[in-house]
């Protein structure tokens, strides 16, 4: 990738643009832009782990221009009608077609953050039911390959907002939409099920525009769990209500 140039602000910002204008017009006079800033550095990229993937899985698809997500949005399906996506992905799968949910990796950039993980593309209630019975039949095969992931350092949704004591529905708005900003209580509870140092807790507040205070009692008493490695959101809330203050989530 000797000609790869990285994504910039500036490419972001355009992305957030053209979703905010949500215009055709927009779109055709910034296409060629957002395709030599977004689209081809998306490719490069994919292009870069092709060998390696296909390593991992033979029949994964390697085409970069396969693998990359579009600007322009299906709407058919969504009730979302925005023309134009702000994010961009890259899918790590084989031929959907051909292997209908089958396991894939992915990674996408938003004008906030990037991510990445693994996952399934659709599913449907028979296929998730192969899942459960194989969960239910060795449990410790599957809670051994948890762990395992999380030993990377890998967050599985379920068990964050599970954890954080939060609604799905609102775990996922804090995930999925970029200009969201959570209550400092949603912030904390976050931090408590990531397991987050003091100070990576306090960076995350900070992003969400707050900050720990020593005349908050709630802030004394967060900080001296995590200080304490206790990070179980039920005990931490148990505290909480000990001296009468507001738990964490919810």
């Amino acid at each position: 990738m000797s000609d790869f140039k990285g994504i910039t602000r500036d490419t972001l910002f355009l992305m957030q643009l053209n979703r905010f204008n949500d215009s055709k017009a927009f779109y055709e006079e910034n296409k060629e832009k957002i395709k030599a800033d977004m689209t081809v550095p998306m490719r490069q990229i994919a292009a870069a782990f092709g060998d390696m993937m296909l390593k991992i899985d033979p029949f994964m698809n390697t085409v970069p221009t396969k693998m990359v997500s579009r600007v322009r949005r299906d709407t058919r399906y969504t009730h979302d009608k925005h023309l134009y996506r702000e994010n961009m992905w890259i899918m790590f799968m084989r031929p959907k077609k051909e292997w209908r949910m089958y396991p894939c990796m992915w990674f996408e950039v938003t004008p906030s953050a990037w991510s990445c993980g693994v996952g399934t593309f659709e599913t449907s209630a028979d296929y998730m039911e192969v899942f459960r019975e194989h969960l239910r039949n060795d449990p410790q095969g599957f809670k051994k390959a948890a762990r395992s992931a999380l030993g990377t350092g890998a967050v599985l949704d379920a068990e964050c907002y599970k954890r954080a004591n939060i609604d799905r529905r609102l775990f996922n708005k804090i995930k999925n939409e970029p200009n969201y900003r959570p209550g400092k209580q949603t912030a904390l509870a976050i931090a408590i099920a990531l397991r987050l140092t003091l100070s990576e807790t306090k960076e995350l507040l900070m992003k969400a525009g707050f900050a720990l205070s020593h005349s908050n009692k709630a802030d004394i008493v967060v900080e001296y769990c995590i200080q304490a490695g206790l990070y179980d959101i039920f005990q931490v809330n148990e505290l909480l209500f000990k001296f009468d203050l507001t738990p964490l989530g919810y």
